[in-house]
């Protein structure tokens, strides 16, 4: 099948191995479980293909597992295409969430786990709980995957212990523009749903470290530590995401940036590119963790 595929990128990897993004079109295939899966063949691929550079690469961080995507299409909503809620595995393209949460879930897994391991994780790390149970048991606010995914264990919460201070959540964007999204828009039901977790959220505590602090913080923070920036967007929590890169002594920032653009690391430390924007007032910081839920024997499913 790779043969019939036409080239769309090569990205490079540390190591100097490439491997191939297509741009073909393929069939969606599905997962004979009680959730249903959306991928294409070309992700099962790539996903092998990291999987056997991590044999090779014992100690690597989540910010070495992010350049194996450097160069890849940033496209939006690539979680919104069905009506029904479904997990969606995309290894060929990213926005900024489903970067950070595909990459985490790579580096989670053992070098020997399955793509169908691999689709159990990215479901523990994208849904609330764990489990796709409907469009609004997906983390929507980036505040809310930080709490649920430190609950599971999979992140650490760092920002409090770098000198972080109170963040008060005030989040309430998805209720105040049902238009924005489909299933809101024309699902009473879901939109009742989402506000009573925008409540549930802004009851919680949460820290951030502002600005001004960030320049002092950041050659504190672990490399591949996933980084998100708080903002003064009315509703909003956190606008961007993406992880921390320590290169010559600097701490720098990988990121899918924007429509039109790619996976990309800044050339500027984060706290330089993080004051470009005038709406950011900050950053979470949260360390990727693995534990022995990630190595206990999962669900066994059936990719077809």
């Amino acid at each position: 099948m790779e043969a019939n595929m036409s080239i769309m990128k090569k990205l490079k990897m540390k190591n100097k191995i490439f491997f191939c993004l297509c741009t073909c079109a393929m069939p969606v295939c599905s997962l004979f479980s009680a959730t249903n899966i959306d991928y294409t063949s070309e992700d099962s691929v790539i996903f092998e293909r990291v999987q056997t550079w991590k044999k090779t690469h014992h100690d690597n961080t989540c910010a070495d597992i992010g350049d194996f995507f450097l160069g890849a299409p940033y496209v939006a909503k690539t979680l919104d295409q069905n009506s029904d809620e479904r997990l969606v595995v995309n290894l060929r393209q990213f926005d900024c969430s489903t970067f950070v949460e595909s990459v985490l879930a790579l580096w989670l897994l053992p070098d020997n786990a399955s793509f169908a391991d691999y689709c159990n994780q990215l479901t523990a790390i994208r849904y609330r709980n764990g489990k796709c149970d409907g469009y609004c048991s997906r983390l929507h606010y980036f505040s809310d995957w930080i709490a649920d995914n430190e609950a599971k264990g999979f992140v650490n919460n760092l920002t409090q212990q770098l000198g972080g201070e109170p963040f008060k959540c005030q989040v309430n964007f998805m209720s105040s523009h049902p238009q924005l999204y489909a299933q809101l828009k024309e699902n009473s039901a879901n939109l009742a749903e989402i506000v009573r977790h925008e409540k549930r959220i802004n009851m919680q505590k949460f820290h951030f470290i502002p600005i001004h602090q960030l320049k002092n913080a950041e050659k504190n923070i672990p490399t591949g530590s996933i980084i998100a920036i708080t903002t003064q967007i009315d509703g909003l929590d956190i606008s961007h995401v993406g992880f921390a890169v320590r290169k010559n002594g600097k701490t720098l920032f990988m990121h899918a940036p924007a429509v039109g653009k790619q996976i990309t690391t800044t050339t500027i430390p984060l706290s330089e590119h993080i004051a470009l924007q005038s709406k950011n007032t900050g950053i979470m910081v949260v360390v990727p963790k693995k534990n022995a839920l990630c190595e206990k024997k999962r669900e066994t499913l059936t990719v077809n």
